[in-house]
């Protein structure tokens, strides 16, 4: 189970773990659904510091049409009691961290905005639709 909160700006914030071949950082994100092709973004003196192995390049589309060009980075993230993973990993300029809709997958994410209570988990059974009669 990941757990996380709501911020004054309404954004969910999950703790996550990066590690790259020269170390480890704890770090406040928050989740971005509109964010895809990677797993998370890191600001570039973070991934400086954590030494992630760059992988590649990722081609994608910004909100305004123009496409864009990103260096593709893979390190070791873990979020919750959930095990430690590979994940990909784009670099900005931006001092934020971002984590994208992709922890998402195979998870059911409960988000309370009057408790600010924010809790990620496993799901674990299936879902039966009822047929209308």
């Amino acid at each position: 189970m990941i757990r996380g909160h709501v911020n004054e700006a309404g954004s969910i914030v999950l703790e996550v773990a990066v590690r790259g071949w020269r170390g480890r950082a704890v770090l406040h994100g928050c989740l971005d659904t509109e964010f895809s092709g990677a797993d998370l973004s890191l600001p570039m003196d973070v991934a400086i510091t954590l030494g992630l192995d760059l992988t590649g390049k990722m081609e994608f589309e910004l909100a305004t049409g123009e496409e864009a060009t990103q260096l593709l980075f893979t390190g070791i993230a873990q979020m919750g009691d959930e095990e430690e993973r590979e994940v990909s990993i784009t670099v900005s300029d931006s001092n934020d961290v971002l984590i994208s809709r992709e922890w998402l997958r195979g998870h059911a994410l409960y988000a309370n905005y009057v408790t600010g209570e924010v809790i990620i988990q496993p799901e674990t059974r299936q879902r039966t639709r009822r047929r209308r009669r």
